[in-house]
């Protein structure tokens, strides 16, 4: 049987013309983009066989279904997503931003603060302190007006940090952070974010309701720096990047 099969295709003229014998997927056993002698190989192997026929044509019907539904639940899906991120920023109430300092394009308006022998660069899309001295305070601050703030809801100071070093002994590589009246100078808050023990403490986030603190305070300044009170040069730096002040009410 499939001698004569294979005699009869043989003896059938091939032709590539379109309209004569278009090429149909379904006969191409092997899905190679032709129907060929390996193809009519595939379906002798299974001749005499016999079981459950596949309505094509229903099956592809089914499989677009399918794909509608999903279209869909996908679409249902961002619908609620969009219901959930407005809830959410519902409960959050209402935010506004005195400043988000991503160091993109500059510093940003921060300026240097400390002693000589450190200073502050713009390097990579972030804040930089870097030098040597001793005994010395390296870093940088920034005025912010709260003139406009009522002192109502949170005030909520955030930032990325990283601090590193030659050594992980005592505190040499280490994170200050330091709040003050800007007209006053006087000390409102204060906290050390890193006090040795390692080389490079990676980047690290902070993130503080500082609202307590500055209540009261129609201008105050941020400072964060570093301390080098070691003869050795250690290389200490500090690094920051994604400061943020948001002053966040309740619902």
């Amino acid at each position: 049987m499939f001698i004569t099969l294979t005699l009869a295709i043989t003896i059938i003229p091939v032709s590539t013309q379109e309209g004569i014998r278009d090429y149909d997927p379904w006969y191409d056993i092997n899905d190679d983009g032709k129907i060929d002698i390996k193809d009519v190989a595939g379906i002798a192997v299974k001749f005499g066989t016999s079981g459950t026929p596949i309505n094509k044509t229903a099956l592809l019907l089914e499989l677009l279904d399918e794909v509608n539904v999903l279209k869909l639940n996908q679409s249902l899906f961002a619908e609620r997503v969009a219901v959930l991120e407005a809830e959410v920023d519902r409960l959050k109430g209402d935010a506004s931003t005195f400043f988000f300092d991503t160091f993109d394009t500059g510093l940003c308006n921060w300026s240097y603060w400390g002693d000589f022998g450190y200073w502050l660069t713009w390097a990579s899309d972030i804040a930089k302190i870097s030098g040597d001295d001793n005994p010395a305070q390296g870093g940088m601050q920034k005025t912010v007006d709260l003139s406009q703030w009522n002192g109502s809801g949170s005030l909520i100071l955030s930032f990325d940090w990283k601090a590193t070093s030659d050594t992980a002994d005592s505190s040499v590589t280490n994170v200050h952070l330091r709040i003050e009246d800007a007209d006053s100078h006087s000390l409102l808050y204060s906290q050390v974010l890193a006090s040795g023990g390692t080389v490079n403490t990676g980047w690290q986030s902070y993130t503080n309701d500082v609202s307590p603190y500055v209540i009261g305070h129609s201008k105050i300044k941020i400072i964060m720096s570093l301390w080098d009170v070691w003869t050795a040069n250690w290389h200490q730096t500090n690094s920051y990047d994604n400061v943020k002040l948001t002053n966040v009410t309740a619902p």
